[in-house]
């Protein structure tokens, strides 16, 4: 674990790293943020589609693939930084952080459920 941090329903959001069981979740992830982009970029291939190898981003050395999870084990967004060697610029940071995507998680009609729900 990383961190916890309070949400604004009081729930604990834990940060930690990836694990292969988290992989299907981290895949629905990642669609839901190629469907989000596909109106706005032509360009995009046919499904099926995937932006990232998810499972390399968790097994792999250099690469840190976080997740943020609710107390009740429900994946809400995740993130990575990618370590690399730079050898022709040594003033570069050894990190990048090639994006960092915060992921809603369910379907959008749970979401609007959530969110119309007492508090």
């Amino acid at each position: 674990m990383i961190s916890n941090i309070p949400n604004e329903n009081m729930d604990k959001i834990t940060i930690r790293k990836a694990r292969p069981d988290d992989l299907d979740t981290l895949l629905q992830f990642e669609q839901g943020v190629i469907g989000a982009e596909r109106p706005y970029d032509p360009t995009l291939r046919p499904d099926p589609l995937h932006y990232y190898d998810i499972p390399e981003l968790i097994s792999a050395d250099h690469i840190e693939l976080l997740v943020a999870e609710l107390e009740s084990g429900q994946l809400i967004g995740c993130g990575y930084a990618r370590i690399r060697a730079v050898e022709t610029l040594p003033a570069a940071p050894p990190a990048i952080l090639p994006g960092l995507h915060v992921c809603l998680a369910g379907t959008p009609r749970q979401r609007r459920q959530s969110r119309s729900s007492p508090r």
